[in-house]
């Protein structure tokens, strides 16, 4: 209005940790070659997402455990093609750890699901179900900036605090991603170099914020870490 010009918000896809969730998505799996077909079921999984440096494709690296299979007979399956979408680019890479801006030269998000199987004795195949615990990391390498991240920050980040973290990857409409993870406990805070340029590397295990934390009283709700994909 009042002849400004017209603009495309985008969705986000978004999704969250949490560990006081009682229930979990269970996914399917085939696999076949010749003369041979397994079926897979009851898969547990995590994810990684990988930011590479500069220019890179972000992607995400997957880990399934089935609670059961079938070796079933050859079929002759059929999948319609994956659509070509929009990458997101590492590109542009901004991250904020408190108020403080910083670049972000590379870095991973792990989602951390941990899954053991609750061996019994009674139950017919000796599992009577699992546990399923998370503990999301962030891994970064952020560089180094005497006006910012410099290595006063490095001391107070070593310090028994915790920090709020978001990450915002890749600035094409359409093709980004954003997470945040309100309540990190620092770990493993050190100056280093890449490639001679000076940075500074971490690791952030994610904590489930408190009530001072979220401000509105209700920390499950928004649990350890939040991921918002922006797609077409």
């Amino acid at each position: 209005t009042g002849g400004s010009a017209a603009a495309t918000a985008y969705p986000s896809a978004s999704w969250y940790v949490n560990a006081a969730a009682k229930n979990h998505v269970h996914a399917a799996f085939y696999a076949e070659g010749d003369a041979w077909r397994r079926e897979f079921f009851g898969c547990m999984g995590n994810c990684i997402f990988t930011i590479p440096a500069a220019g890179g494709v972000v992607m995400t690296d997957w880990k399934w455990n089935a609670s059961n299979w079938l070796d079933a007979a050859d079929g002759t399956p059929s999948f319609s093609a994956a659509s070509d979408g929009n990458p997101v680019l590492a590109h542009n890479c901004s991250i904020f750890i408190g108020s403080t801006e910083g670049h972000l030269m590379e870095g991973s998000i792990d989602l951390g699901a941990k899954i053991a199987a609750k061996e019994s004795t009674s139950a017919a195949n000796g599992v009577n179900g699992y546990f399923v615990t998370f503990e999301p990391t962030i891994t970064a390498t952020v560089q180094f900036d005497s006006a910012s991240f410099d290595d006063d920050q490095v001391a107070t980040w070593n310090g028994a605090n915790q920090q709020d973290i978001s990450i915002q990857v890749g600035d094409t409409p359409g093709a980004c991603a954003y997470f945040r993870a309100q309540s990190c406990d620092m770990q493993d805070v050190k100056i280093a170099s890449k490639n001679g340029q000076e940075t500074i590397q971490f690791k952030a295990v994610c904590c489930r914020p408190t009530d001072s934390a979220t401000g509105d009283g209700t920390p499950a709700l928004l649990g350890a870490l939040r991921i918002h994909i922006f797609g077409q």
